[in-house]
């Protein structure tokens, strides 16, 4: 069951796990509310036994998004068996821009998102993907520009990088900045004597998130909450926690995410051998036994006395 507002994206995405002792009698659909199918797989004189484990990706945009979504998995063919192992369903934030543009050789190409719908600020994890081609890495610099006219850095210049392809996720703290607007991608070729094309690229804005600093008892512990609503049914099995803290021995954390009935998920183990530093990383969690709705923590405990830090913040990203 499905609780977003108007029609589903045209990159809905359907991620099918299956076993079959012949995967080419399968055949796959996904049904919308309305019942319309959108197939997913055929079936195929040439599969042999095993696994599917795929992600199908498909134009639903004339259908809905709210209500009862349907895998069907026919077997088509007598004499072998199989399980449907797992499914799900993922709701691309619709904010992208695809194309070929050439990038001066030496100069800047900008490529302009405009996002609307997110009142207030960005995230503190805005997640900005980028699909560049370069005959010299090394030489191409790639900053982001808020609405507000404020820059953030995304690649660097390096002397070590050389050709091919830069398609990479970027994890960007832009909570300074306004959500709402132009958003330019601006792709500098710093030095001349070799060329390349930026393919495309894309903003993933995540939607719940709890941006309060928190200095960490030493040694003790604090829970950070987020309220997610309007959702239905139990959260991702591929749930996505992004944590930025710093400490003064990073080993002496070990970080757990609480869902709303209490359930804890281990994020982060403490170690003996992490220095002091900062954690801006992306932890993905099966939280599939849990209710999606509710208000969910992110419980930080200092285990051991000596060392100070700091929770700056966290995002739940289903």
């Amino acid at each position: 069951m499905v609780g977003i507002p108007g029609n589903a994206p045209k990159n809905l995405q359907v991620h099918v796990e299956a076993t079959h002792e012949w995967r080419g009698d399968l055949e796959i659909s996904l049904a919308d509310p309305n019942g319309k199918l959108y197939p997913l797989k055929t079936t195929s004189e040439t599969e042999s036994g095993g696994v599917i484990d795929a992600t199908y990706t498909v134009d639903a945009s004339t259908s809905p998004a709210k209500g009862t979504w349907t895998l069907q998995a026919q077997d088509t063919s007598a004499g072998a068996t199989g399980t449907l192992t797992d499914w799900s369903l993922t709701f691309p934030t619709p904010f992208e821009k695809t194309g070929s543009f050439a990038i001066p050789d030496p100069g800047t190409v900008t490529s302009e998102i405009a996002v609307s719908g997110f009142p207030g600020n960005a995230p503190a994890a805005l997640q900005v993907y980028v699909d560049v081609t370069h005959e010299w890495r090394g030489d191409v610099r790639i900053d982001l520009v808020a609405p507000d006219g404020m820059s953030y850095l995304i690649k660097p210049t390096s002397e070590t990088e050389n050709g091919g392809d830069i398609k990479a996720t970027y994890t960007i703290d832009a909570s300074a900045s306004p959500a709402d607007g132009a958003w330019k991608l601006q792709v500098r070729d710093t030095s001349d004597g070799s060329t390349g094309t930026l393919n495309g690229w894309s903003l993933t804005f995540p939607s719940y998130e709890n941006q309060t600093k928190h200095s960490l008892p030493d040694p003790g512990g604090l829970s950070s909450p987020v309220t997610v609503s309007g959702l239905t049914g139990a959260a991702s099995k591929k749930l996505k926690v992004y944590v930025d803290a710093t400490h003064e021995w990073l080993g002496d954390l070990e970080i757990h995410l609480v869902d709303p009935n209490g359930k804890l998920y281990l994020v982060k183990p403490d170690s003996a051998t992490e220095g002091g530093g900062t954690i801006q990383q992306v932890y993905a969690i099966d939280a599939s036994t849990s209710p999606a709705n509710g208000t969910w923590n992110l419980r930080v405990a200092d285990v051991s006395q000596g060392a100070t830090g700091t929770l700056n913040g966290w995002t739940l990203a289903f």
